[in-house]
């Protein structure tokens, strides 16, 4: 005769999900049951992280993933530097404006002081440098300087340096930087501040030995 054998029901204990997020599919091998209502790990309230200039992409080793509508920092848009080019110079005392290798430069003669005026633009920032690129002969070049700025509202003179006369090495017929900070103007600005800059070769001197014209090609303000 044959035997029914009819189990005997009993509740199922149900276990808090432990599913994990991974780059594979994987058997698991727990004997716990969970409810078809349960609610699984996939997010987290950590920001996501912030985007910057220059920054390296990363495959990251979290495990969670951010929400689709998460919204990336941004870095704010910064400006390292202008260039003031030799056409927005405003002659003075004797230079002439030149084509050389089809730019327009600002030409200071041998044996005369002559001067011109760079316009100083809105500053991002107080400049780390502010360099002024020559070419010229090799030898060494006399110069003087001075600037003078003020911020919206302030007198264009609020802030004034002065220095000279000074002596720059330049190379044969290569760009040479002069840093015009390093030298000792523009010790007292900040960001808004505008004015000019009057910038001189003192071609007499005895030190000047350059014994040909020096070409100014541009102005370069860097923050």
């Amino acid at each position: 005769m044959a035997i029914n054998v009819t189990p005997i029901p009993k509740l199922t204990a149900l276990a808090a999900p432990a599913f994990t997020l991974g780059t594979a599919n994987a058997a698991g091998n727990a004997l716990t049951a969970v409810a078809s209502n349960s609610t699984l790990l996939a997010f987290d309230a950590v920001a996501v992280d912030a985007i910057t200039f220059g920054q390296s992409g990363s495959v990251g080793s979290a495990a969670v993933a951010p929400r689709r509508d998460h919204v990336h920092a941004m870095a704010s848009e910064t400006v390292t530097g202008e260039w003031i080019t030799s056409r927005d110079m405003t002659i003075m005392s004797g230079v002439t404006r030149v084509i050389n290798n089809d730019a327009a430069v600002i030409q200071f003669d041998d044996g005369a002081v002559q001067t011109v005026q760079i316009p100083i633009p809105i500053l991002s920032a107080a400049p780390t440098q502010v360099n002024l690129w020559f070419r010229a002969a090799a030898g060494n070049m006399v110069w003087r300087g001075d600037s003078s700025t003020g911020a919206a509202g302030q007198d264009p003179g609020a802030n004034t340096d002065s220095v000279g006369d000074l002596t720059v090495t330049l190379a044969s017929q290569k760009f040479t930087a002069l840093d015009l900070v390093a030298a000792g103007l523009f010790t007292a600005e900040t960001a808004g501040d505008m004015g000019g800059l009057n910038f001189t070769r003192v071609g007499d001197a005895a030190g000047d030995t350059i014994g040909g014209p020096v070409l100014l090609w541009g102005a370069e303000f860097v923050y």
